[in-house]
């Protein structure tokens, strides 16, 4: 068997090629191969539950259940954290009313 790596830096803006990583991660994984997934730049919004939840593929299931698979199977996801927070300016405080700022829904343990 074989250690594979999947890098991926696309997103929401494009469904069908945000979702690869993980079905590609998820078949290689069933096959029996190790493999993890490096999310970058734009892909890094894949790991927010909203997110995934909205992201359907032309002709693959939904993201989340996916994402759901690669959990299951324990594929590694690497990404920064920070790629998930929405940035606040340093020269105003986030007003009461405002959203949070969104958490990031991955989580292997």
């Amino acid at each position: 068997m074989s250690k594979v790596l999947i890098k991926s830096a696309w997103g929401s803006d494009d469904p069908t090629k945000a979702a690869f990583p993980f079905l590609h991660a998820n078949a290689f994984a069933a096959a029996g191969h190790e493999v993890q997934i490096f999310l970058l730049g734009e892909g890094v919004s894949l790991m927010r539950t909203c997110v995934a939840e909205a992201v359907v593929p032309v002709g693959w299931p939904p993201l989340a259940e996916a994402l759901t698979q690669a959990i299951e199977l324990r594929i590694p996801v690497h990404f920064s954290p920070s790629g998930c927070m929405r940035q606040h300016s340093s020269s105003r405080a986030p007003r009461k009313s405002s959203p949070k700022a969104p958490t990031c829904a991955f989580s292997m343990s």
